[in-house]
């Protein structure tokens, strides 16, 4: 009996871990249509770990406000500013951000400013 028990308790062990795992970001760089993002992640699997994301629409590349929601046919992804969340800076998509305290739906404007686009609160 005792020897059955130890294989079951590391199976429900190794799973629950699994479960509970964090969101483990990767650096990638996915494009579709006008649509560029680019995740980097600094220092991974440290207490120094920093995710930066990037979005460049049309070749340009777009910032936001804090909490500002945009959709793009690559996902959804919220801005996060450095001084918002030291570790996750910039476009950061949504499934991966647990700590979102308000979801602004954005666009991206029609014109850029400073070289940059910026969003827009929808409406």
């Amino acid at each position: 009996m005792k020897t059955l028990f130890i294989p079951i308790f590391l199976s429900i062990l190794f799973v629950s871990l699994l479960q509970a795992a964090p969101y483990l970001p990767k650096d990638e760089t996915r494009k579709q249509g006008d649509w560029t993002t680019t995740t980097l992640v600094l220092n991974q699997g440290t207490r120094s770990q920093m995710v930066l994301g990037k979005i460049v629409y049309k070749e340009t590349e777009v910032v936001g406000e804090p909490g500002h929601l945009l959709v793009t046919p690559l996902g959804r992804f919220v801005w996060r500013a450095s001084y918002d969340q030291g570790y996750l800076r910039g476009w950061i998509p949504v499934e991966s951000d647990m700590d979102i305290k308000e979801l602004i739906p954005s666009e991206v404007s029609a014109t850029t400013l400073g070289g940059l686009y910026h969003t827009k609160k929808k409406g």
